[in-house]
């Protein structure tokens, strides 16, 4: 059975003014692990979507690289928008 995956448009604290369309699961489990334990949290939607974009940053990765997926792009019209840098014409 395939995993259900959801592009949606994300923006990042980290990068003010950035929005682009990221391709995340539906439905994650996170796991914690100590000596003595373990943690698990399930999310699914705009929590799992939250626990993937935070993980993002633990891992080094930036939004505006998670957007950069061709498949991402609900169509080819819509694309990955700045808005904190406009062009002065």
């Amino acid at each position: 059975m395939p995993k259900a995956r959801s592009a949606e448009e994300e923006g990042c604290l980290s990068i003010p003014g950035f929005r682009g369309y990221v391709i995340r699961p539906q439905f994650v489990t996170v796991r914690r692990r100590t000596p003595r334990r373990t943690f698990e949290i399930r999310g699914e939607n705009l929590l799992a979507r939250a626990f993937c974009h935070e993980l993002d940053h633990l891992n080094g990765r930036a939004i505006s690289a998670a957007s950069e997926h061709p498949e991402a792009r609900p169509d080819s019209a819509a694309r990955s928008r700045n808005y904190g840098n406009k062009a002065s014409g």
